[in-house]
């Protein structure tokens, strides 16, 4: 019980992890995309 207990805070934490990730280049893709459009 305790080892799946383990490793499911585990996944959660890669899961998070992964979408913050995405979420961040998401976001940092966008700021250069319009950083390029002239104004």
């Amino acid at each position: 019980m305790f080892e799946f207990q383990s490793t499911l805070i585990f996944n959660n934490n890669r899961i998070t992890l992964f979408y913050r990730f995405k979420l961040y280049h998401k976001t940092h893709f966008l700021r250069e995309y319009f950083a390029l459009l002239p104004p």
